[in-house]
């Protein structure tokens, strides 16, 4: 006998006088291997109607009679996607699907089979094994559903040698009837009729998020997340703020919307929300920083500029577990093999370092122009906490201030080779001469008001010859 499932498609039209049916009558055949190998048959309903696509009905049929039938009534003009599968186990095999679409007040035939050439494959969700071999989910036209009694042509499901595919166990011929023998055909005619209520395929809700894809269950109401469903596993969230994600008939679908980003920024379907206008590609480093979505920053990595999500760490800072934010670049200013990471400043000329009197537009990573850190030698404010100030001289005398790394264990007056050996706030100085060197760590000091003191019987000591060491108006030297 066949099986009789009926399903109430998007509208309920119980007690509906119109003897014209809406509906698609579905059968499910399989082959003799199948039969004989399967451990369940699972029969899927996807509708679509006004771009919204939800799972309508998803059973698991265990030892069933064949054909399988199954039973769709509904409005004219909506689309279903109708899948079958055999199962082994868990794994569904023999996938076949086709694409209809409802026909108002007529009753259409839908014959699906399960061939045993399509039991190895594996199909994509926008495919169906048809002539045993993946191809695009068909459309096939369709007739009306049959009469009472089986056409001749159509699998009855017994054993008889007439018969190319038999599914039942009685050997005679189709009688059309449900007699004893089980021959698997249909009984006196297309009950069609309705269950006693809704399909619980049928979510009580409006799906309500901007995915609009397909509905995993059986909503209470509006969930605004990214849902899934055999079409489209995992969801259809691109991680593109801007765009519209959908799941369809032929999977994802993401839509550019430029309503969903700030004017003037306009959606790219890779990059999200980006400013059109800005006049270096694919995005300027130089703040103010322009082609970059609302949340990213511009970066040179890898020789070339990027987005990337802007970090929080701030000019100065030490930058080794978050990226720096926009408008700054993660810089080791090691000496050694050590590395010592700060956020430094991209700049195009020294108008755009705005740290401070020490900070100065310079080439230093070999590609871009970066500011070098506006720091205090006497307080050592300015630098990381593993990094010491220093002031330097550039080309044609300009001085300013920067950090470098990793500081060393020489106190005051200790033995050095170059500052790195030295204790944070001290630089190494040689305190003999040229021809007998005596390099010592001494502490930096100010000579100018207000004067900075030294430790013990030292004095604020100058640096060269006269004038010394001026740097922002004021004298530093070195405690000796």
């Amino acid at each position: 006998m066949t099986t009789p499932l009926r399903l109430l498609l998007f509208v309920a039209i119980a007690g509906c006088a119109d003897p014209a049916r809406t509906e698609l009558v579905i059968d499910v055949f399989a082959e003799n291997a199948v039969v004989e190998r399967a451990d369940a048959v699972r029969l899927r309903l996807v509708g679509e109607r006004e771009g919204i696509v939800r799972i309508e009905f998803d059973e698991t049929l265990r030892d069933p009679d064949w054909p399988v039938r199954h039973v769709v009534a509904g409005r004219g003009g909506e689309w279903l996607l109708v899948e079958a599968f055999a199962l082994r186990g868990e794994a569904e095999v023999s996938p076949v699907r086709a694409r209809v679409r409802l026909e108002e007040g007529r009753s259409l035939w839908l014959p699906l089979l399960l061939s045993e050439g399509c039991w190895a494959r594996s199909c994509s969700p926008a495919e169906s094994c048809e002539a045993n071999a993946c191809e695009p989910v068909p459309v096939p036209e369709l007739t009306a559903a049959p009469p009472s009694r089986r056409p001749a042509n159509v699998w009855d499901g017994g054993l008889d040698a007439s018969v190319a595919f038999d599914a039942g166990r009685d050997a005679a011929a189709d009688d059309g009837g449900r007699d004893a023998g089980n021959d698997g055909g249909l009984d006196g005619g297309l009950d069609g009729g309705f269950d006693g209520g809704v399909d619980a395929g049928r979510d009580a809700g409006v799906d309500g998020g901007r995915d609009a894809g397909v509905d995993a269950g059986r909503d209470a109401g509006t969930d605004g997340g990214v849902d899934s469903g055999p079409l489209c596993p995992g969801g259809c969230d691109d991680g593109v703020a801007c765009t519209v994600d959908r799941c369809t008939f032929s999977g994802c679908s993401h839509t550019r919307d430029d309503s969903l980003c700030v004017a003037p920024q306009t959606c790219d379907a890779v990059m999200g929300c980006r400013d059109a206008s800005c006049t270096e590609s694919p995005c300027r480093l130089v703040a103010p920083q322009c082609g970059c979505p609302s949340g990213q920053g511009c970066y040179f990595e890898a020789g070339s500029r990027v987005c990337r999500p802007a970090g929080t760490s701030t000019e100065g800072q030490a930058c080794a577990s978050d990226r720096c934010a926009v408008g700054l670049t993660c810089h080791d200013v090691s000496t050694t093999a050590s590395s010592v990471p700060m956020c430094l400043r991209y700049c195009s000329g020294d108008a755009s370092c705005s740290g401070g009197p020490g900070s100065r537009c310079l080439v230093l990573d070999g590609a871009s122009s970066l500011c070098t850190a506006n720091c205090d030698v006497v307080t050592q404010t300015g630098c990381p906490g593993n990094a010491s100030c220093a002031i330097l001289e550039g080309a044609a005398g300009v001085r300013y201030t920067h950090c470098s790394g990793p500081v060393g264990t020489g106190g005051q007056d200790a033995a050095c080779i170059d500052d790195s050996s030295c204790q944070r706030g001290l630089r190494c100085v040689n305190t003999g001469t040229a021809g007998a060197p005596d390099n010592r760590c001494l502490r930096w000091c100010r000579r100018s008001a207000p004067t900075s003191s030294c430790p013990g019987i030292t004095s604020c000591t100058r640096l060269g010859a006269a004038p010394g060491l001026v740097f922002n108006g004021a004298e530093y030297g070195v405690c000796f």
